[in-house]
């Protein structure tokens, strides 16, 4: 229903004020509430309902701005399970439902940026090769701390 409200010329981000709402809604219920499983609940359901949500909408539209709300919003569903994880415990089913949302995400930038720059086959290997030094170095420097938590 807000999103409702939005003027037409803001279209393009009706999904990502819906789900900031939603994660945000998610939130408040995860610090008020006591139960422990209501608040494991609220949680599993706000990621399994956004996340793909946000990559339907990313790889239906061919726009960088649709792939940019998707990873941010991935981003805040990963803050989300790491915020419950903190006053809950583990969530790993959440946990990585986010993860593969921001990869899949980061993916759907990484395509929308080829296609907006229309570069050549050789510098797309290159570039798909740095892209992935520099993801496998992030990985090995805290690939486990994310899972560790």
């Amino acid at each position: 229903m807000t999103t409702q409200v939005l003027p037409l010329s803001w279209n393009s981000i009706d999904v990502f004020v819906g789900a900031t709402l939603f994660l945000g809604f998610a939130y408040e219920q995860l610090r008020s509430d006591s139960d422990d499983w209501w608040k494991t609940l609220v949680v599993n359901l706000t990621t399994i309902a956004i996340v793909p949500i946000a990559l339907i909408n990313a790889s239906l539209d061919y726009e960088l701005i649709y792939s940019l709300q998707a990873l941010l919003i991935c981003g805040f569903a990963f803050g989300l399970t790491l915020s419950a994880g903190n006053s809950i415990g583990k969530m790993p089913f959440s946990r990585l439902i986010a993860v593969l949302g921001i990869i899949t995400a980061t993916l759907i930038m990484l395509f929308d940026l080829v296609q907006l720059a229309q570069l050549g086959n050789w510098m797309i290997i290159g570039l798909s090769g740095a892209i992935l030094i520099v993801g496998a170095s992030l990985y090995e420097r805290f690939g486990l701390k994310l899972l560790a938590n």
